[in-house]
């Protein structure tokens, strides 16, 4: 597993805010790459609260590359988020700079991987209405069924709905 730590400054440039990553300033963050998650902290010390409470970043399906837009500064590279957020990253020189791309993105592959090996076929579930894959009905347990209860009442449930209750007065 792929996984790093250190400070870096970061810009952040939100999809659909129309301020540009100049009118932000630049932050020195520690970060922590693990688990297939990027987190953001104040210092090395105080890694149990995130930065500015910010969540873990998920890094499936994230993007980074070096920007060579970025003309102000040397040695900045890019991460793109799943949902649209873009940071930005200046490391202190080019080896931290390959260093953390290079880590970045193979977290990034690791955490696909992962993803695509714990992918199964389809399955039934109970919004399935009891058909199975292979077209049979399921067994009578599954929702819609007609079940008989201990007390020889029976019960009709159908979309999750709760079972009706039987009437009666206790003696």
């Amino acid at each position: 597993m792929a996984q790093r730590e250190g400070f870096l400054f970061r810009k952040i440039d939100i999809e659909g805010q129309k301020k540009s990553s100049n009118s932000r300033s630049w932050v020195n963050l520690y970060c922590v790459l693990n688990k297939g998650e990027l987190g953001f902290y104040k210092d090395a010390k105080n890694t149990s609260t995130p930065y500015n409470n910010e969540p873990l970043i998920n890094l499936s399906r994230c993007a980074c590359d070096i920007n060579n837009g970025y003309k102000k500064k040397k040695n900045v590279f890019t991460l793109k988020t799943n949902d649209g957020s873009e940071f930005l990253f200046h490391a202190k020189d080019e080896d931290d700079l390959k260093s953390w791309i290079t880590s970045i993105n193979t977290s990034i592959s690791e955490h696909e991987e992962i993803g695509k090996q714990g992918q199964t076929h389809p399955t039934t579930s109970s919004t399935d209405e009891g058909t199975r894959r292979d077209g049979s009905r399921a067994g009578g347990s599954e929702r819609g069924e007609k079940s008989d209860r201990a007390d020889g009442g029976s019960v009709r449930s159908d979309k999750g709905e709760k079972p009706e209750k039987k009437t009666g007065k206790k003696k």
